[in-house]
């Protein structure tokens, strides 16, 4: 992992956000995809940050990202223009 850029991107998001976990849309957002991809991945488990889920059945589950594996997901990730 480059330490140099998890630190910088998750001092980013912590600034931005002012919380410790992401939305599936504040997410989906960060990594520059649909709302519908990000679901898709989540379903699929892949290529994503790791996630917590809270709740439980399809009506009260929360799926919350926290910022620090988002940043570590971005500071692995090439990206491809």
């Amino acid at each position: 992992m480059r330490e140099d850029a998890y630190i910088e991107i998750s001092s980013s998001l912590k600034k931005r956000y002012k919380k410790h976990t992401l939305t599936i849309d504040e997410t989906a957002h960060e990594l520059s995809i649909s709302l519908s991809s990000m679901r898709k991945a989540v379903k699929e488990g892949k290529n994503i940050p790791q996630y917590i889920q809270v709740g439980t059945g399809t009506q009260r589950k929360t799926i919350a990202f926290p910022i620090n594996c988002i940043a570590r997901f971005l500071a692995n990730t090439e990206r491809v223009y």
